[in-house]
């Protein structure tokens, strides 16, 4: 029996950490289980954009420099929206 466990990822910057952390938790809240995730690099904003960047196909630089097209910001307020709440209180972002 296992009450939990605190697991790292570490490596160079730049190597993909914060996105390869961030899609485990999503992937753990989405079968049902509670996560909490903490970030000392990425406010929540942050990540919730570059997750609903992802399930749109537009790249974080875009979102990032600010010259998305109106239609494209629109979609990432839906996007991050339905995101979530479809991990509602599983995923708990710090």
């Amino acid at each position: 029996y296992m009450l939990g466990s605190l697991n790292l990822i570490a490596a160079r910057p730049s190597m993909g950490k914060t996105s390869l952390a961030f899609q485990i938790a999503r992937n753990i809240a989405s079968n049902g289980k509670k996560v909490i995730y903490f970030s000392v690099e990425m406010t929540r904003r942050e990540l919730w954009a570059r997750a609903a960047c992802g399930a749109l196909e537009i790249p974080l630089k875009t979102y990032i420099t600010n010259t998305l097209t109106k239609k494209q910001e629109n979609d990432l307020v839906d996007i991050a929206g339905d995101l979530m709440n479809a991990y509602e209180d599983r995923l708990l972002i710090d």
